[in-house]
Formats: C-alpha cells, structure tokens, sequence
C-alpha cells in the first residue's frame, strides 16, 4: 500500500515541520495534575549512563555529547529524553523515532485572568493539533516536517497509480534544525528552547485568536515544566500576550508530543447514510478511470484480543483488545460524578451490539497512582470548569492517515446547569411536576447532565447528530407511555436538546419518556463503524460487506434513517434541530398548548427567596419565560421549514426509490394554515401575563409578543434564501410537489395583510408585520439578479407591484387615522422597490463565479464540486 509519504531522506523534513505547523486540536486537562511521576522522572545527567561511543563530534557543529549536555542537567526520560540545562531545553530523538508520524496537542492548561472572558477561554481549551515527522537531512542536521495523507494507492500492478503517486509525494518541510550532539545509538540532541518559548502556531495553536491577543512578551514568557511519558513528551510553558488595550494576560499553554502507531489503524469508508465524522481521501484504486474522492470515517482502535478471536467470530461477546476509558476530574463536584460515569456507561450496551462487551467505561481519576496524569495522552477525560460559559463540548485528536481517534476529551462548563434548568423546564414543565421548582433535585440535574455529557460521549466515538431521528416516531407514539418505554422519544440520543414536549398531562409520561435515550440507530451505527471483520479487515471486500449491510439494514428497519445537519440551513424538513415525531404541524401544536399551560404557573414555579426583579435583574421567571418564547419560536420555525425544502434518501446502486422528492402541497397549505393561526392571524399575547409582564419587562413589553411573527418573516418565510428555494421546488417538483412562489405569497398575504379591500383598523401587530414584510421584501429587491435568483426577483417584484394596488384601494376606504399613514409609508416604500427606473444591483464577483453547483451544495458543505456522486 502507498500513501502520500515521504521518502527516506525526507523524513528528517517531518521534524521541522512540527514546530512550525502545529495548530489543531488540544484536549482539556484535569484541574489537579499529578507531580509524582514527573519528580521520578527527573533526575540529572551524572545520575545516567553517559553515552559514550557516539560522544565523540562528527562533523559541522555538533559538538561532543558532554559538552552540550552536563552532568548536572535534568533528565526527563520517556517517548524520548528531554534534557534541561540552566535556560535551554534539548530533545535527544532516537533514531527508532525518525520517520514516525506524531500529534502535537496543545490546550490552556491554565487561563489567564481577564476582564472580560470570551468563550472557551478557560483552562482545559483546545488550541489545535498538527501532524509532524522527524526526518534525516545531510549536514547533521534534522527536518520537521508534515505528512500529507489525503492520496492512496495500492495497485503495484502495470494498471496501478502506486508508482506514479509516489512521485508526486514530496513532504513539506516546516523546519530545519542542527543536530547538537549524537546521544547513545546515535540519538540526535536537539536545541528546541526557541521554539518551545516562542510563538509558534504549531505549539500555540489559536491561543492568539482565543485570548484576542497580540504580539507575544519574550521576557515574560518561558518553559514551566516537562513531563515525559511512555508515549508522549509533555511540556508547558508560560506565554505572555500584549492586548490592544495596552494589557498583559498571562497563561500557561501545554503542548504534548505524542507518537502515533507505527502501524495505523485499518481504514472504514464513510457512507453518509450513516453519521460519522469523516476526512476526505482521493482513492485512485477503487475505480481504474478517475480519482475518488470518499470519506474515511473516525473511529476508535477496537479488536479482538487474538486469543479471543475464535470466540468473537462465533457471536460471542468479547472484551477488546484497547478499551475505551475516561476518566472523570478530580475538581468535579462529587454530586456529577455517578452520573458522569453512567453517561459513558451506558454506551456499553451499544458496544455490544458491534461484538464487545466492557468496551467503553469511566473511571474517577485515581488519587494516590503516581502514573496517572491528565497531561499523559493515555488518558481520556471529563473536565469541569468553574466558568459562566452553559455548554458541553467534546474534542477528538484523529490520526489523519486512518481515521483512528486516539485522545478524546468533554469539557463541562458550570453553567450549563442553568442551562439545562431553563431548557427542561420549558419543554417538561408542564408534565413533570418535579420540574416545577426554582432550583432542581440533585437527581432530576444530575439525569439532564447525565444526557447531556451522553451526546458529548457519542461524538467523541465518531459520531455526528442524527437530525431525523425522531422523524420516523408518530407523534400520537409520543403520547403512548408503552411506545416510549421500548422506543424513547427518538431512534438517537444524537439529537440535541430536545425531551418530550408532545406528551400531554393527561398522558401520563414518566421521565423515561420525557428524556432521550440511547437508541437503536445509536447501536447500529456504533455496529457500522466499530464491528470487526476478520480476514478482510480494511479490504475492498469488507468496503462491499459494510455497503451491503447498511443497505439490508436500513430496507429492514426505516427508522435507522440518518439525517445530516447542513451548518442548520434546513435541506430536508424531516431532518431539522428540536423537532420531535413525523409530523412538525402535530408536534407543534401539541407543545404550544403545553406552553399554554405553563406560563399562568412560571410566576409561582420559579419565585426564589431572595430574588429581585429588577432592569438589572437576572431572575429565574425572566429566564423561564425568554425559555418559553423560544421554544415557542422553535415550534413555528420548525412547521416553516416545511417551504422551500425536499425530502432526500440516498440509494444505492440498483435501487428505483426516488433520491429526491418534492413535500407534497397538501403538508405544505397545512404549514401555513398553522402558522397563520398560531402566530400571523393575532398577535400570541398568551406568551405574557400581566403578573409577568410587571416583574421582569420595561416598556414597550410587547417586543416579547411580536418577537416570535417578526422573526419568522425576516429570517425564514420571507428571506432570499427561502423565497428562491420555495421558487427552485416549484420549478423541479411542479404543482403537484411543491408550493408555487405566487400561491405561496397569496396565501402569506391573507394573513399578514387580512385587512385589505375592508375598511378594518390595522392592529398594532399587524402594523409592525406588515412593516416588518415590506423590509423584508426590500432586501430581496437588492439582491444581486444572479442565474438561480433572477427568477424570484422578478415573480417577487410583480408581486410587490400588485400589493401596492390593494393597499391604495384600501387607503381611501380606511378612517383610522394610524391606518391611514400606516398605509401611507407602505405605499411610498412600494413606489421606490416598484420604480421602473430603479437600477438593479450587480452581479458581484460575476468572473469564475460557478453557477452550476445548485441548491443541493447545502447538503455536504459550502461546494460539492469536487465530491464523488
């Protein structure tokens, strides 16, 4: 097999590319580091074996071993020696290591104190993660450089591409570095003080863009402290950053040197039908007249121990070879710390749906074991920062030449808490009455993190959200307590923030199946991606076995159907954020009138001792209701993602099922007619009591009212984006599979502007709708009239111009004096979108723009053009 690699000579480029390219990914570290393993480390070099065939100097500047290195330096001896000597600090890199790949992982390993915290710019905070190598060069001197692994070829055949390919295989290299002195078996000693001190983005990664720093402060900025482990170097440095406000901040940035297999791990291809995390690799193997580009999915390293290889191919659960361990930090408050475990835990039963029992577990971080530290990169972890930051986050370290996930960490920010409190009692409130406190049990907080840190531990092992989980559920099973008990609110616990908002009172639901759980699409793509194939491990063959069974399966069951989220731009409407079951408009209304419900009772629910309501204040009622209002939005914005939109389901060869099919028109009339009653027919003034209303909001409260019918216009139903794809579905589906832009319009009009042709008083709220429409429509008139947009323009331009019609008629009907100049602006804003000699904007950027990638480019990314279909 070849891949993009380097040659002999150049795998002395790989070292210098290490320091200069390294900016990836880092882990969060534990609060409380243990130091007894590092004191054993450290000894001086008079207490070693002085090298001494090699001592002598061979050519250029490198000078005799002692001479570089003195007695009395400290030794850190693991993956490689590092030696400190006063203020230098040299890495003696042997030769078994030169040509091996390494990840460079840096992260805050303490934050600096500042004014003003952005986000994740606490200690535990990635920096970035680069890929290096060690490599020769003539003159005694030594190449970092970094491995590019995103070709393959395998075929060494006459028909093959292996022999071409590697000639186009050149490594860049990032750094060039003397070699000292030649340690014992010529180890190479070298010199890395500058670049450890320094700034360089392939040990400090985004720390600059993190803190909003500038230039670093040389004089205040050094190397704290080393730590050598059997498989990585760990070393942190203080780092002193000037501000544009003529500030200092000061923190600690550790930065770990790991080795990576020396065998990597076999790759799986990606199939998007299934959600995992994936890098590109053009495969110049898989078909003889092109380049293919596929995916390559990242996975943790799981196989059978060889002497239960047997047992694992006749169906038997085994234990695997390398478990999947995290351990929990010591500064976790203890209350969190069962529940942590049990979120991992229970990733267990998944496992073994793949073959392996025990597979994945917790730990709490060992107190008294010297051989435990969170800088070692053996060791995954949870961490837990005292921060006002409210979000959960996991970081995955990949080895690009696999796909194999080697380090992983989920970092919990404290407020998340609140978080969580507000969330669930927005969505519960209304039938779990335990929820209806102003602070929560233990218990109840400690099962929402539990979720929470569960989705965190599903990414960390690959996988991606699972936005049409819930697609497949009917809603009136939401309701059904026996359904859920053996199907949860969802086939994923992959599905972000979202409980049972269905489930009426009366229905009786336990929290079972108000919460997510682990489900079946869960354990059948862990079975995707972690189930091990003997014999034909990481073949073509094992390629079609996997294509096949996702095929088998997905015909067998329908509801493992994944659905990708597109950076939450809405490509299919079964595949959508906090949207539950198979029907948005059922859905939706079930939850508002469980919102309904809730907001006369929020006053008493969260009136906390203590507490004052004031401009000033942050009270747990103004909190739940701004909750409220924004799960109501959620709701309605989840029914208007039903325009403009089209049901896709990738097939494989041979199928005749449709890829693409248009929403029927009948689902769509539905929408509108929704949300013409829930949110455009009158203003929701159900959202606000007077109670509320005179504890939390100043004047005018009625922008919590208009909020969520001026969003849903400005930012959805009437935006660019969505009148062209309402537009585009018209023209692909026909009448029959799409909302034409004119009906679509038509029926908006009939309930924003329901006053038109009568003599009736426009409402305040309606007033700010219909002013609200008018701006939005403006900005659609401004847009520049490219190939895919020209036509909407135009149909919204006539549109526009029949509207003004309506509302001149209707002026001289009307005797209000408000709706008389309320319809006095709109029409002198008419008159300029409608005027025949306004100019047009300009196609901007009209050279080399590609025009042929079409609406479907949202649903892998900003430019499929050089995706494989």
């Amino acid at each position: 097999m070849f891949i993009k690699r380097k040659y002999p000579f150049l795998s002395i480029i790989t070292v210098s590319v290490v320091m200069g390219c390294l900016a990836a990914g880092i882990m969060p570290a534990n609060a409380q580091r243990k130091k007894t393993a590092d004191k054993k480390a450290a000894t001086t070099a008079k207490d070693q074996t002085l090298p001494k065939a090699d001592s002598v100097a061979r050519t250029g500047n490198v000078q005799p071993f002692d001479k570089v290195i003195p007695a009395d330096a400290q030794v850190f001896k693991g993956l490689f020696t590092v030696y400190k000597t006063k203020d230098k600090y040299y890495f003696e890199i042997p030769d078994s290591l030169i040509g091996r790949d390494f990840q460079i992982i840096s992260r805050l390993e303490k934050a600096p104190a500042m004014l003003i915290r952005g986000k994740d710019s606490y200690a535990g905070a990635d920096l970035g993660s680069a890929q290096i190598s060690f490599a020769k060069a003539p003159g005694n001197r030594l190449f970092i450089t970094q491995p590019i692994y995103n070709e393959a070829a395998y075929d060494t055949s006459n028909a093959g591409l292996k022999k071409a390919l590697s000639e186009n295989a050149l490594q860049p290299v990032l750094y060039v570095m003397d070699i000292k002195a030649y340690g014992k078996d010529s180890a190479m000693v070298i010199d890395m003080t500058d670049y450890l001190n320094g700034d360089y983005g392939i040990f400090t990664g985004e720390i600059k863009k993190l803190l909003n720093a500038q230039s670093l402060q040389n004089d205040r900025s050094y190397v704290d402290a080393v730590h050598a482990y059997p498989m990585n170097v760990s070393v942190s440095a203080v780092k002193t950053y000037s501000t544009q406000n003529n500030r200092s901040l000061t923190t600690l940035v550790n930065m770990s040197f790991t080795v990576l297999p020396k065998i990597p791990m076999l790759r799986r291809y990606n199939d998007e039908r299934v959600g995992y995390k994936s890098y590109n690799l053009t495969d110049f193997d898989l078909d003889l007249q092109r380049g293919k580009t596929v995916g390559i999915i990242n996975r943790w390293r799981m196989e059978p121990k060889v002497a239960d290889m047997q047992a694992y191919m006749s169906g038997k659960l085994v234990k695997p070879a390398q478990p999947i361990v995290f351990y929990i930090d010591p500064a976790t408050p203890g209350k969190w710390v069962p529940y942590l475990i049990k979120a991992v835990n229970d990733w267990q039963k998944a496992f073994e749906h793949a073959g392996f029992k025990d597979a994945i577990y917790a730990l709490e971080a060992p107190g008294n074991d010297s051989t435990w530290d969170s800088d070692d990169n053996r060791f995954n972890t949870i961490t837990y920062t005292p921060s006002i930051g409210s979000s959960i986050s996991s970081n995955i370290v990949t080895d690009s030449r696999s796909g194999e996930i080697i380090h992983a960490t989920i970092h919990i920010e404290h407020n998340v808490l609140v978080n969580l409190y507000y969330s669930y009692i927005a969505y519960a409130g209304a039938i779990d009455t335990g929820a209806r406190k102003p602070i929560f049990d233990d218990q109840l907080m400690g099962e929402l993190l539990q979720r929470a840190v569960s989705i965190q531990v599903g990414s960390s092992l690959g996988l991606l959200p699972n936005a049409a989980g819930s697609s497949t559920v009917p809603v009136d099973s939401l309701r059904n307590m026996h359904w859920l008990e053996n199907h949860g609110i969802s086939t994923t616990i992959m599905e972000d923030d979202v409980y049972n908002f269905v489930a009426q009172p009366s229905d009786h639901i336990s929290r079972k199946g108000i919460m997510p759980q682990l489900g079946e699409y869960d354990k059948w793509a862990i079975y995707y991606g972690y189930h091990y194939f003997p014999g034909i491990a990481g073949t073509e063959a094992e390629r079609k076995l996997v294509l096949k069974m996702v095929e088998d399966s997905l015909k067998a069951n329908p509801r493992l159907v994944y659905g990708a989220l597109n950076n939450e731009k809405v490509v299919d409407p079964r595949a959508q954020l906090y949207d539950l079951g198979n029907n948005a408009v059922a859905a939706g209304a079930l939850g508002i009138q469980n919102l309904k419900r809730m907001i006369p009772e929020i006053p008493r629910w969260t009136e906390l001792p203590g507490e004052v309501y004031s401009s000033n204040g942050n009270s747990r009622l103004g909190g739940v209701e701004y909750s409220i209002v924004e799960l109501f939005t959620r709701y309605l914005k989840n029914v208007a993602n039903i325009f403009g939109t089209y049901y896709y389901s990738p097939q494989g060869a041979g199928s005749d099922q449709k890829v693409y099919q248009g929403v029927p028109v009948s689902q769509q009339k539905g929408a509108m007619a929704f949300l013409r009653s829930n949110v455009f027919d009158k203003e929701p003034d159900w959202l606000m009591t007077k109670k509320i209303e005179d504890k939390i909001t100043a004047p005018p409260y009625k922008n919590i009212i208009y909020q969520p019918g001026i969003s849903l216009l400005d930012n959805s139903m009437l935006s660019m984006d969505q009148l062209n794809k309402v537009n585009l579905m018209s023209e692909r589906f026909g009448p029959s599979g799409a909302y034409s832009l004119v009906a679509y319009l038509s029926d908006l009009d009939q309930a924003i502007w329901s006053e038109l042709g009568t003599a009736k008083i426009v409402s305040s709220y309606h007033r700010s709708l219909q002013q609200t429409y008018i701006n939005s429509m403006e900005k659609v008139i401004n847009s520049p009239r490219e190939r895919e947009t020209m036509n909407t323009i135009v149909l919204v331009r006539g549109h526009l111009i029949d509207l003004k019609k309506q509302v001149t008629t209707t002026a001289s009907l009307s005797q209000d004096l408000k709706t008389k100049e309320h319809y006095k602006d709109i029409i002198a804003k008419l008159d300029n979108l409608t005027d025949p000699k306004r100019q047009a904007p300009a196609l901007p950027g009209l050279p080399g723009k590609n025009h042929g990638i079409g609406i479907n480019k949202e649903l892998n990314g900003d430019d499929n053009s050089e995706l494989t279909y």
